[in-house]
């Protein structure tokens, strides 16, 4: 079971803006609003200095939709990023895969920083996922979550994700919510000894994020004495 206060605890520190820096950007797989996360990808190239931008190599993000060849195009052709900039991981079908693959991916390129993009929907629990994937790989990476800004999180929409039977009719608000019962499951089948769910929890997320802003704020502090604190998440 979810604590409230935490789900909108990390929920607060996945999804508020931020400007960061990082080698790379890892995209994660998702069908909505592909062309805004597309445009977002270009900028954070653009404004970030990351050298590479790792796609998932699957040819469709969700059943009947495109994947990494559209995404490839887009990005050199309405966005200047150099084909050599971006790699691909081997295809994946879910969040896990994903992850798991990016730390191969890491280990390979000795990579210490990564942004990690995906839909506000998704990036609560990407973010979980690839933390876990990192510890279950030994690693320990900067992992910095980038997603959109504007959302009409009352928009009904259609998912079919890759894993799914069925496609999913819902409010993008609602689905939010229900991931929460997708950390809640997908924690229980790892706290069970299930190794193919790299997921931490909720509570290891708020920590991983803490020891991460204690660094920047000692580095702040000494600069110009401003305190930083999370936004509100409110939708």
């Amino acid at each position: 079971m979810i604590e409230p206060n935490q789900w909108t605890t990390f929920a607060n520190l996945v999804l508020q803006p931020r400007d960061v820096t990082a080698e790379a950007i890892f995209v994660h797989g998702w069908g909505d609003q592909r062309d805004a996360l597309i445009a977002l990808v270009g900028q954070c190239y653009r404004q970030g200095r990351a050298k590479l931008i790792i796609l998932n190599g699957h040819e469709h993000y969700e059943i009947g939709g495109p994947g990494v060849s559209y995404w490839r195009s887009a990005l050199v052709e309405r966005h200047g990023v150099p084909p050599a900039a971006i790699q691909t991981i081997p295809a994946a079908d879910h969040t896990g895969a994903e992850a798991e693959a990016l730390m191969e991916f890491a280990k390979k390129e000795n990579l210490k920083s990564v942004v990690i993009v995906s839909h506000p929907i998704h990036l609560v629990r990407a973010m979980l996922t690839q933390i876990g994937a990192m510890r279950k790989h030994g690693l320990d990476l900067k992992l910095y979550p980038q997603t959109l800004a504007d959302i009409d999180w009352n928009e009904v929409i259609k998912i079919h994700s890759l894993t799914a039977h069925q496609p999913e009719t819902t409010r993008r608000i609602a689905r939010l919510f229900g991931e929460s019962a997708r950390i809640a499951r997908y924690n229980q089948h790892r706290a069970a000894g299930d190794d193919s769910f790299p997921i931490a929890t909720i509570e290891e997320g708020i920590e991983y994020f803490r020891k991460m802003t204690d660094v920047k704020l000692k580095i702040k502090k000494q600069k110009s004495k401003v305190q930083i604190k999370a936004e509100r998440f409110d939708i």
